[in-house]
């Protein structure tokens, strides 16, 4: 059984992808409503798993040290979902996962090797560079081909966004790894999704009732599936985590742009151009050189 547990990793990249592809479709003039939505979701599903095996009893008995590393995990972890819904909405699906999901791999190698003491080996460093080499090709011709006032300002806005997607999703992991040392799943899961219910709610029931409102039904039955898809990856991504390393889980979930291509360009029509194509196959290179050799 514990054989299985490294490709949890897989499965969570698999339904992020899905869940990508849903909200892809939907129009919305606000990148809480998707955050939120999926929150509500999973808190619901966790409450009620909870309830079921009757495991919210050891909700309470954790130290204060692993509530403040799960319930911090959630916030930044919030802040690179938000990150991610809007630049999706700027640029291609494939490019955006690319992107934040090699800032996530190779910042949480790095936070494994230099915290958790996990050492590097000869293809960890292989691998970032191919990877760091790929976001150089996907970015650096485009912008050397163009004049500096054609530049695409939705293409860069896309760009840097996904970067602070990984920058905020990286931290969350290392985080939400330091926590499950002491915690359950169920728990990590719960703290993960109530600080976007509490905070996100306010603000848009508050501040933006009149956009919620205005959100088409067949808008929400996509927001809706997309966001059991996101419940689903974030169970298969927090039992995972709990049984492997932080890095391990990340360069697993690093498979997520694969995904991401095949629905971007099955669903969407979605065109890469040369260079991207090869950005691409050099950060998915990258990625299997760690985890083969891992």
């Amino acid at each position: 059984m514990t054989d299985i547990f490294p490709f949890l990793g897989l499965l969570s990249a698999f339904w992020w992808s899905a869940a990508a592809g849903l909200l892809k479709s939907v129009r919305i003039n606000t990148v809480l409503i998707f955050p939120f939505t999926e929150s509500v979701v999973s808190l619901f599903v966790v409450i009620l798993l909870s309830a079921i095996g009757m495991h919210w009893v050891t909700f309470f008995e954790y130290s204060l040290e692993t509530y403040l590393y799960l319930f911090g995990g959630s916030v930044v972890t919030m802040l690179g979902t938000l990150c991610y819904v809007a630049a999706i909405r700027k640029v291609s699906l494939g490019i955006v996962f690319t992107v934040s999901t090699s800032v996530v791999m190779i910042l949480t190698i790095l936070l494994d090797q230099f915290f958790n003491r996990i050492s590097f080996n000869q293809n960890i460093i292989v691998g970032a560079f191919l990877i760091v080499m790929g976001i150089i090709i996907i970015n650096g011709l485009r912008f050397r081909r163009s004049p500096i006032k054609s530049i695409d300002n939705n293409y860069v806005a896309g760009i840097v966004i996904s970067v602070f997607a990984g920058l905020f999703w990286s931290n969350g992991i290392f985080m939400n790894d330091r926590g499950l040392i002491e915690s359950s799943v169920l728990f990590s899961t719960f703290s993960r999704t109530l600080v976007p219910v509490l905070l996100l709610g306010i603000i848009l029931f508050i501040k933006k009732p009149v956009k919620v409102k205005q959100i088409t039904v067949s808008d929400r039955k996509f927001i809706l599936i997309a966001a059991f898809c996101t419940t689903i990856a974030m169970l298969c991504w927090h039992l995972s985590l709990k049984s492997n390393s932080a890095s391990l889980t990340a360069i697993l979930s690093s498979t997520s742009p694969v995904f991401a291509i095949l629905i971007g360009l099955g669903f969407y029509d979605e065109k890469l151009k040369f260079n991207q194509i090869m950005g691409i196959v050099f950060c998915l290179i990258g990625t299997f050189t760690i985890l083969l050799n891992r």
